[in-house]
């Protein structure tokens, strides 16, 4: 840090450089301390940055302190700080409150206590589990009300409120080790309003709150003192979005990430921090020393992860040098470094008790305090430099924490997802469905052989989680086979197989499993896997996001069926994991119907209930043998599944699964006997057609021809199939919603406000139990004119074997019908009261809603505002809790592809704005209970207010 001054005014001009070059004019900082008669001189440098005081700044209290305890007993030094904490307790005149964790430093409790003698509002919040130490129970002897809680996790807080003004907050336990002998800091600052939110959340423990028990008070989490912004969270209620927060920093960080940090466990945090890196951030970090390995894998991933990006782990991610504790070697008491700190771009600070870790997140109470002024990140990332000037690598070799390295970097490609079990394993001739026995099979197309250490995996559109694929030094050991133990890593040998599962299950053997923390489950509705090596490259991926392309849960036959992917018999190459045609539903090796049978590490007694080919190296397997398409699942042939003009003159003729060749295609008026045609490259199911001028609405027939080879080596099937010509697509709203019918078979009715198509149109619910929109079904290329119907039937499908006649999905008419549309004029007897039957498509999904409260929504692309949306719930009187916090929530903090509420939703906050966009449905019985769009008087039906009940 730099500091200058010229002579030649009243004032003088100063200014300071920060580490990295930036420069910030101290006199824009002088606005509120112009009369204070400062100067400026070298002399006087050191000894005020050393620790920030107010008076430059404003005139509201603002210091930092940090620990020096050096490395060793003989070189720690004690820079006081319990001494301005018990000045502060000295000189309170109305109330001292306090929260604990471990409490054990003398002449704090001393302070403390003569507080409470002098007649002050004294009052203490700690942790149950820790009633029985010394520090706990010399309160206790005291007539000073102490509340202590959290039996589930542990309350983790340590703050100091003194009248209702001053906080004083940091990393350390109040104990000599925290003040001593452990790496920590501290912040001391005056602010009534930050004084009022820390006071709310500690008369909620106070008054028994602790843990999942606490609501949030407040959704201003933006304060300031003097001129710097400050940002206040707490744990558990606001834990995510705390660490939500933390995430976006590191997104958001142009130059440099420090870090210094005692427990990092969060997946998340750590493929933010990986991002940043990879894109020229310069990211580095120190670890305390018990967390490298036998704990967390966060500091062998950063290791990893950096030694790729930035050609040398060790340069950017150490172990604590911090020796300095009570019994030379152990570190019971004392050495730690005991941080929970980050300074992004030298200009931001993170710190608290939050540490980076699931557990700060969810279940501990805890705190987290951004601040946003370079002073203080100048002066911690003085303790940063100091921190990482003694650490000590921890990579490689003899004598080191780890002596291996792991995880390898590779191209997108170099391994592929191959199958795909999304439903789970069904023993053979039981009625016993484990929906949780998930596992997706890996296949290294090299040859090579790939470390997998370190890589990272995550199976939703929105990647709000990711799933870490462990090395062997990590806490979950036990989980991971000795046949991929090679020197610490974890291994696919050339041109084999690799099993990723949640529990052994149907499966004879485990191969590896993601980190333990996380349940290991793939959802049906939203299915996209995606797979990053340690420089968080994207290496392969499936699906995008919705309904899984392929696999089958069987009721009838009581049989789940996998996803397997295509590979090109020519190239050997995968095809496009994000493409429907690129999968198929597993038969179990080439069989079908009754015969059909799992194969591969499948157990004995689930090789009838579950359909799959699951393959791990240790099979020393080829690919040839792995899956087997021909025939598909019950018997289903390749063939054109739908087409839709894409232009004037274009058009796709959509496949089945993936082709070899294109075959021939004709259409009279359009292209004569001869079509032009031709594969899509990225998308091999699809045939790119080229057409003379179509004209808009009308209706034409393709005639496909059973000439080309498809993937599996056979001659595709033939057949018509139509589309209607150029045209736009046709604008809805949501007519009605019927979420809850007798069976669970609910019913959505949309309405055409204008003609035209249909096609790509997905129908999507979006309840309390989803992190992303599930799609409940994709309409295809229907003309529809205005005013007329499209009723979505849910939970009803024609299985195998279909015993209702007149429920024809869109599937059953392939290859066998000249037209692709919907089933008009329903005679089942499903066309609701109202709806005139013949302009009523009816189109069924086995899926269906599954909550009692959510949002359904029409929508032609994710990545815009939807056309129309309605909410519903089955509660009498306020929006429920649940939903709330859950999924309306989650929709506001949607970047895209979400409709935005005025204000966001949050538990006791905003619930008048959320009745106003929300209509309720009232608990009643009956089949006819629906939520319905009204429209009378002047009212447009066009937004939530024209919504009312109906029976």
């Amino acid at each position: 840090m730099n500091f200058s001054a010229k002579k030649g005014g009243k004032v003088p001009r100063c200014s300071v450089t920060l580490r990295g070059g930036m420069q910030v004019p101290v006199k824009s900082l002088l606005i509120l301390a112009l009369s204070a008669a400062l100067s400026c001189s070298y002399d006087d440098v050191d000894n005020f940055f050393a620790d920030p005081g107010y008076a430059l700044r404003g005139p509201h209290l603002l210091r930092t302190f940090y620990t020096d305890p050096g490395t060793t007993r003989d070189n720690g030094v004690d820079k006081k700080i319990d001494v301005e904490l018990i000045k502060m307790i000295d000189n309170a005149e109305k109330k001292v409150i306090v929260a604990v964790y471990n409490l054990g430093h003398t002449p704090i409790m001393n302070a403390i206590i003569n507080a409470k003698a002098r007649g002050l509002d004294v009052r203490m919040v700690g942790d149950v589990d820790e009633v029985v130490t010394d520090g706990y129970r010399t309160i206790l002897r005291t007539d000073i009300p102490f509340s202590m809680g959290n039996t589930t996790a542990i309350h983790h807080n340590k703050f100091f409120i003194i009248d209702d003004r001053y906080v004083f907050m940091g990393t350390g336990n109040i104990t000599s080790s925290g003040f001593l002998r452990n790496n920590e800091n501290f912040v001391m600052l005056e602010s009534p309003s930050i004084a009022r939110v820390f006071s709310a959340e500690f008369d909620q423990m106070f008054y028994g709150k602790y843990g999942a028990k606490k609501v949030p008070l407040t959704t201003d989490y933006n304060h300031r003192v003097n001129l710097s912004r400050f940002e206040v969270y707490f744990s558990p209620y606001d834990g995510q979005r705390a660490m939500d927060r933390l995430i976006q920093l590191v997104d958001g960080a142009k130059n440099t990430v420090h870090y210094m940090i005692f427990a990092h466990t969060h997946d998340e945090l750590d493929v933010a921090k990986t991002r940043a890196a990879r894109r020229g951030v310069v990211v580095r970090g120190v670890h305390d020393d018990t967390f490298i390995n036998g704990v967390s894998e966060e500091a062998p991933r950063f290791f990893s992860s950096f030694r790729h990006i930035y050609g040398d782990g060790a340069a950017y991610v150490r172990g604590d040098g911090n020796e300095n504790t009570n019994v030379p070697g152990i570190k019971a008491h004392g050495g730690k470094l005991h941080t929970k700190t980050m300074i992004i771009d030298g200009s931001i600070v993170a710190t608290g008790s939050f540490n980076f870790s699931t557990n700060a997140v969810e279940n501990n109470d805890e705190n987290m305090l951004i601040i946003h002024d370079p002073f203080v990140a100048q002066e911690i990332l003085k303790q940063w430099e100091g921190i990482w000037n003694v650490s000590k690598a921890f990579c490689c070799g003899d004598g080191k924490r780890l002596r291996f390295t792991s995880g390898d970097r590779a191209s997108p490609g170099d391994v592929v997802i191959s199958e795909v079990m999304w439903a789970g394993s069904w023993e053979s001739g039981e009625s016993f469905e484990n929906k949780d026995d998930d596992w997706i099979e890996l296949y290294n197309t090299t040859d090579r052989d790939i470390d997998i250490s370190h890589w990272a995996m995550s199976w939703e559109t929105s990647e709000r989680k990711f799933y870490p694929i462990p090395d062997r030094y990590n806490w979950y050991e036990p989980s991971v086979a000795s046949r991929h133990r090679f020197a610490g890593r974890i291994v696919i040998p050339a041109r084999r197989f690799g099993i990723i599962n949640a529990q052994n299950g149907a499966l004879d053997n485990t191969d590896n499993k993601v980190s333990g923390t996380k349940n290991f489950t793939l959802t049906s509705g939203q299915l996209h896997i995606r797979l990053y090596d340690p420089a968080m490259t994207l290496i392969d991926e499936a699906g995008i996001g919705e309904a899984p392309f392929a696999g089958k849960v069987d009721t009838f036959y009581k049989r789940l069926h996998s996803m397997e992917r295509f590979f090109h018999p020519a190239t050997g190459k995968a095809l496009p994991g994000k493409y429907a045609g690129s999968w198929y539903t597993s038969n179990g090796n080439g069989l079908f119907g009754s015969s059909a049978a799992g194969t591969g590490q499948l157990g004995t007694d689930f090789r009838n209930g579950t359909i799959a080919t699951p393959y791990y190296s240790g099979n020393f397997v080829t690919l040839t043998s792995a899956s087997n398409a021909r025939s598909g699942v019950n018997g289903y042939t390749n063939v054109p599944v739908r087409a839709y003009s894409t232009g004037s003159t274009s058009a796709v003729i959509q496949m089945r699964w993936a082709m070899q060749s294109a075959p021939g295609v004709t259409q009279a008026t359009l292209c004569g006997p001869a079509c032009t045609v031709e594969l899509d490259s990225n998308d091999p199911s699809s045939i790119k057609v080229t057409t003379a001028a179509q004209t808009a609405g009308t209706r034409y027939t393709f005639s496909v021809a059973s000439t080309a080879l498809d993937m599996t080596g056979q001659v595709a099937e033939g057949g018509a199939i139509s589309f209607t010509g150029s045209t736009t697509p046709a604008s809805l709203e949501i007519e009605r919603v019927y979420p809850g019918r007798s069976g669970s078979k609910d019913i959505i009715v949309l309405r055409a406000l204008t003609g035209g198509t249909v096609n790509n149109l997905g129908i999507y619910i979006y309840d309390t139990f989803a992190v992303t929109p599930t799609l409940l079904y994709r309409m295809n290329d229907v003309p529809i004119n205005a005013g007329q119907y499209i009723q979505l039937n849910l939970g009803q499908s024609c299985d195998i074997p279909c015993s209702l006649a007149n429920i024809r999905p869109e599937d059953a008419q392939i290859g066998s019908a000249n037209t692709f549309d919907i089933t008009t004029n329903p005679s089942d007897g499903l066309a609701q009261t109202g709806l005139v039957a013949n302009d009523t498509w009816s189109v069924f999904s086995p899926l269906n809603i599954v909550s009692t409260d959510g949002v359904v929504f029409i929508s032609y692309d994710l990545s815009r505002d939807p056309m129309d949306m309605m909410c519903y719930s089955n509660q009498d009187g306020s929006v429920p809790e649940t939903l709330m916090v859950g999924g309306f929530n989650t929709m506001y903090n949607q970047n895209q592809a979400i409709y935005r509420f005025p204000l966001q939703p949050v538990f006791q906050v905003n619930d008048y704005n959320v009745q106003r966009l929300c209509t309720h449905l009232k608990t009643t019985s009956g089949n006819s209970v629906r939520l319905t769009r009204v429209k009378s008087g002047s009212a447009s039906g066009n937004n939530f207010e024209d919504f009312e009940f109906q029976q």
